[in-house]
């Protein structure tokens, strides 16, 4: 026998940002729960808007699930006398569970030091109890776990949550399910958009309980609203002969600020054009959450759209509203860009001197320095021709609009604005979009930098970053990054990726601490680690950031294998490696492979004597002069495919191996008794570990 039930939270509007993870957590917190009070639910959806928090399930077990554990008492020695009769022990263990002398078993268990005894044991069933006795604070309590930014209190409430709670929902079944959250009990009313459907609303189904909603002006289904925003801001967009720019992190966020989403266009005054796009962008963005309108040639229009959470009489009244709030931004825009053009970025260079970086590593100034002498070591390193001049001079400018006005107005624009005020001052465009990307990739997914200059500067200031902080102690610790260290190294290890760069990190890390002693001797900074320590703990960093960014779509097994060979001196042919391993791997040719070549391994390790020249007239055996033919015919090319990357050609070589080795260890005895022809077959097998250690350690597939 099951039920359906409806709860729904309904408050004042929550935190935009953070619905989502509110509402994943409390579905999450309901299920853990009813899962460990042995509550059966099937058909379990979450939804969320601004005002409420809903879990609908369709099916609720009547009754908790009956629980029969084995509860174990004395020992039968202490249990029984030797005619058998029931000590006092056992029988006060009977009465303590209520059964009888028939009920009892005999297990055997181990004690304290190891040595088994048999122990008398009773079956004790525990009968469910209904699920309406428990639910109702298995729903408090889950809502109490749900972790927000900044809980607040409300008049004498004692209770802490986002937002001040108004009513909850809450029926089991036909009825009520009694429960109270915050100072109010649960009811069986729910209630439609705040303006244009304030109603109360029976609902006593699951199914349902969204169209309802729907009738009262409220998109409770996330994803319909999602849906509902797009398709109105885009109307609006087209209404002024425009077209959306997409906007995820902004459309998630309206998303979460609206129960019935209206798309309203409005317009500016196109002389706001001649500020730089990304300033008007994101002043709309960051100030007003409004959307940007471009033509179809892709160049920025003097419209931006809004969206509404009420149906309006006239749109246009609501637009010019919107127009005159974003007007006075936009003036305060254009101030803040004709007073920064007054200077040169070397005056802002100047200025940087007198901006703290981080305590103990002197102002931000001293970083440009070191980054700046950095980039060189980089590009020295870097495979190909690299204007070195065009590096330096992005590096030296990549932080000077940190002190210009835009940027302390607008933080979003930061190397943006550089790249702005660097070419209306005429330095080369390589350098001003070398300044713009160093800070890529700004997030998560977001595209490296596509320039030489970008993504030499922009390597040489977050190791920087890295090892400045690593320097200083503060090293990310759990979910704890306040520096986004892990998002640099991630930025780093793309980087040289997508850029095809195989370049040691060691000696640019190294160049990285040189440079930070010299800050700290100047500023008198205590070190607490020697420079090697430190230099082995940055490099494990970052190869454990290369191990998570890889873990997201490969084994961790592949690459372990991968890592296990190979320093962080060359990251496109390890995600190279570990990607041609991932689509090989559940081939059955491949799993020979494997377990011949772990049989090699194995055999070289366990034998540990030192590798010596293969001596052809020591083969005793057809085989043994096959097996050296094959390894002397794949190696060249094998090394040859590695080099150029070729990781599927060279993964093809190694397979031509596996029947000549099978063959090989069919015809002879490796640690025969002849020294001199054992120490042969084992230099025979040690060539072959080392092609295959070329590309991986095959012991940890």
């Amino acid at each position: 026998m099951t039920q359906p039930l409806i709860f729904e939270l309904g408050c004042e509007d929550l935190p935009a940002l953070q619905i989502g993870m509110a509402i994943d957590s409390l579905r999450r917190e309901v299920e853990t729960r009813c899962r460990e009070a042995r509550i059966a639910l099937t058909g379990v959806r979450a939804y969320a808007s601004p005002r409420r928090l809903t879990i609908l399930v369709d099916d609720v077990a009547e009754r908790q699930s009956d629980l029969e554990t084995l509860k174990v008492g004395p020992a039968v020695s202490s249990a029984r006398t030797p005619d058998g009769q029931l000590t006092p022990a056992a029988l006060g263990f009977l009465k303590g569970l209520g059964a009888d002398a028939s009920q009892i078993e005999e297990v055997e268990q181990e004690r304290k030091k190891g040595k088994s005894a048999m122990y008398i044991a009773v079956r004790v069933c525990e009968k469910g109890a209904e699920s309406r006795t428990l639910l109702g604070q298995i729903l408090e309590d889950s809502l109490a776990a749900i972790h927000w930014g900044k809980p607040m209190r409300w008049s004498d409430e004692p209770t802490l949550f986002a937002r001040p709670v108004h009513w909850i929902l809450c029926r089991l079944g036909n009825d009520v399910l009694p429960m109270t959250f915050a100072g109010v009990r649960s009811g069986s009313l729910t209630y439609g958009h705040r303006f244009m459907s304030p109603g109360e609303i029976h609902v006593t189904t699951p199914s349902e309980y969204v169209d309802k909603l729907r009738e009262a002006h409220v998109l409770v289904d996330t994803d319909e609203r999602r849906a509902r925003v797009l398709e109105e801001a885009r109307k609006a967009a087209e209404s002024v002969g425009g077209h959306l720019v997409d906007n995820d992190e902004l459309l998630e966020e309206v998303v979460q600020i609206l129960e019935w989403p209206v798309g309203i266009a409005g317009s500016f005054d196109p002389e706001f054009l001649k500020i730089p796009h990304e300033v008007i962008i994101t002043s709309m963005v960051t100030n007003q959450r409004y959307f940007s309108v471009v033509d179809a040639h892709g160049d920025l229009m003097p419209n931006f759209v809004t969206l509404s959470n009420t149906e309006v009489y006239d749109r246009s009244v609501v637009a010019r509203g919107n127009e005159r709030v974003l007007v006075a931004r936009l003036k305060d825009a254009e101030f803040f860009f004709a007073e920064d053009r007054r200077h040169t970025l070397e005056y802002y260079n100047e200025k940087l001197t007198h901006m703290r970086y981080i305590e103990g590593m002197g102002s931000t100034y001293d970083k440009v320095v070191r980054v700046e002498a950095l980039s060189q070591t980089v590009a020295e390193l870097w495979h190909g021709t690299v204007d070195r001049e065009a590096v330096r001079l992005t590096a030296h400018y990549c932080k000077a609009d940190l002190a210009t006005s835009m940027v302390y107005e607008f933080p979003e624009v930061e190397g943006m604005m550089g790249d702005n005020y660097g070419r209306l001052e005429g330095l080369p465009e390589d350098v001003c979009l070398g300044i713009r990307e160093t800070y890529s990739p700004r997030q998560a997914g977001a595209p490296v930098a596509q320039s030489l200059t970008g993504a030499i500067a922009g390597i040489a200031d977050k190791i920087d970053t890295i090892t400045a902080l690593f320097a200083l102690g503060r090293i990310p610790t759990g979910a704890a990054d306040p520096f986004a260290l892990r998002r640099c190294a991630v930025g780093i290890m793309r980087t040289l990726a997508e850029h095809h760069q195989a370049m040691d990190l060691e000696p640019v890390v190294r160049a990285a601490i040189a440079g930070v002693r010299e800050t700290e001797r100047r500023l008198q900074t205590p070190v607490t680690t020697d420079d090697d320590a430190l230099c082995r703990q940055i490099l494990d960093f970052m190869q454990t950031r290369l191990r998570f960014m890889l873990s997201e779509s490969h084994a961790v097994e592949v690459i372990d294998s991968v890592l296990a060979v190979s320093p962080l001196a060359d990251i496109p042919s390890i995600i190279g490696r570990v990607e041609t391993l991932t689509r090989h791997r559940n081939g059955a040719l491949f799993a020979s492979l494997v377990t011949t070549f772990k049989r090699v391994a194995n055999i070289v390790r366990q034998a540990g004597a030192d590798v010596l020249a293969i001596r052809p007239d020591l083969f005793e055996d057809p085989a043994e002069r096959a097996f050296d033919d094959s390894i002397r015919a794949v190696s060249q090319q094998y090394r040859t495919d590695l080099a150029a990357g070729r990781y599927d050609e060279a993964l093809s070589g190694l397979e031509t191996l596996r029947a000549p080795a099978d063959a090989f260890f069919e015809a002879v005895l490796v640690n025969c008794e002849n020294d001199a022809v054992r120490l042969n077959r084992l230099a025979l097998l040690s060539s072959v570990e080392s092609l295959f250690e070329a590309f991986c350690d095959v012991r940890k597939l």
